[in-house]
């Protein structure tokens, strides 16, 4: 169906300015649809925690990972902006050593060797683990 398609189109316009228009705009709807989907697909991903947990482990590391500046092109101009610092923290869930990013405030008061509950789940698609919330347990 959709060879006789391309074979009309291009039996129809046999100028290769045609053709030219008729790939730009084919490759340009495949871009657009591509993106579509990937973003439902993270959408549906990320919707619902399924099988949430609660864990007790120990802090194995604290990183702060430094704000960055990005430079891009978009709209015909050079955009920049600051990405800012963020906080990781190390732990081991089911036996796989796993990062978090955490607010400031949490952080600030947790230290490595802490022992702390952990609320996380799974995400729908990727099963990529999901932190939801953390307690300090023992110090």
């Amino acid at each position: 169906m959709i060879r006789r398609f391309l074979n009309r189109i291009n039996s129809d316009s046999p100028s290769v300015l045609g053709k030219c228009l008729f790939y730009v705009v084919a490759l340009t709807l495949s871009v657009i649809v591509i993106a579509m989907m990937w973003l439902v697909f993270f959408e549906v991903d990320s919707f619902d925690i399924i099988s949430p947990k609660t864990s007790t482990v120990t802090v194995e590391e604290k990183v702060v990972v430094p704000g960055t500046w990005t430079i891009s092109f978009g709209h015909g101009l050079f955009q920049s902006y600051y990405k800012p610092e963020a906080y990781q923290v190390y732990f081991e869930i089911d036996g796989e050593t796993t990062s978090f990013l955490i607010e400031k405030s949490d952080f600030d008061h947790l230290e490595v060797g802490d022992t702390i509950e952990a609320d996380y789940g799974f995400t729908r698609l990727t099963n990529s683990p999901k932190l939801m919330r953390i307690r300090l347990v023992v110090r």
